[in-house]
């Protein structure tokens, strides 16, 4: 009966580690790595990856050089079903989101192309202490 129940946990975890290995893992430092000189070709966002189930998404984040900036679009991407951070580092320069593949791949880069360009207005147009304040209020970033 022992050996049954371990013969059954063993395979638990080695269905964890196989869910837990699918995907994009940003943390993973050879990410990083891989990423590194990424060619956007000008662009803001692109495709990096897909598998059976996501797309996934590399992010210019070198185009948004403040933290006021980067955390605002953050927050704007929160407010969309469609997507996911996986990268919530944002003091980097590419970033990772990923979508499920039920949703146009076009549709989510002129997605995130919107809010980028909706960060550069609000950042134009606010004061720097509005700004300042709205990040105290908003930041929770590494």
């Amino acid at each position: 009966m022992v050996r049954f129940f371990f013969t059954l946990l063993l395979i638990a975890a080695s269905f964890a580690l196989k869910a837990q290995s699918d995907g994009i893992h940003p943390g993973d430092p050879g990410f990083r790595e891989k990423y590194a000189g990424f060619d956007f070709k000008g662009q803001f966002a692109a495709v990096i990856e897909k598998d059976a189930d996501n797309i996934y998404y590399l992010l210019d984040f070198s185009k948004l050089p403040s933290r006021f900036e980067r955390v605002y679009f953050m927050n704007l991407c929160f407010g969309n079903y469609k997507i996911v951070n996986l990268d919530p580092v944002v003091t980097e320069d590419r970033i990772c989101f990923k979508s499920n593949r039920q949703y146009d791949e076009r549709e989510i880069i002129v997605f995130f192309v919107d809010m980028k360009s909706r960060t550069t207005n609000v950042s134009k147009d606010w004061a720097a202490d509005a700004m300042q304040k709205w990040l105290n209020e908003n930041d929770k970033y590494k």
